[in-house]
């Protein structure tokens, strides 16, 4: 299935397909990760300060991506709630860690570990 076909399927509005679409980098990338990490922050905020409520349509587009099959899909969502995640996404991240798709749980570690993290710095 390709993947503008799954973003349809999703049925999110239009600012959420594309800012999930679009993403370009993962909350784990490899090289240059801290660069990579504050570029992914600067496309989520900015994209959800554009829209009211933006928060709280992102966070549930989020989980029911994490439930999707696709693992690119699951990584976009953990992408996003890398930047907007809070504790109480923790529990819906968790189960990523037991994912066959070893791309998705290290995704899945990155992403808890930054909401612990920032929660510690709160």
């Amino acid at each position: 299935m390709q993947m503008q076909t799954i973003w349809n399927e999703l049925d999110f509005p239009l600012w959420i397909e594309h800012l999930l679409y679009g993403l370009w980098f993962s909350c784990s990338e490899t090289g240059y990760v801290h660069i990579r990490q504050k570029m992914l922050r600067q496309d989520v905020l900015r994209a959800i300060d554009a829209h009211e409520n933006g928060y709280d349509e992102l966070q549930k587009a989020c989980y029911i991506c994490l439930k999707y099959e696709n693992k690119i899909v699951v990584e976009k969502a953990l992408a996003c709630l890398f930047v907007i995640g809070s504790v109480v996404d923790v529990e819906f991240i968790n189960p990523l860690l037991e994912h066959p798709e070893e791309s998705v749980r290290k995704a899945a570690r990155t992403c808890i570990f930054e909401i612990k993290n920032r929660v510690v710095e709160e």
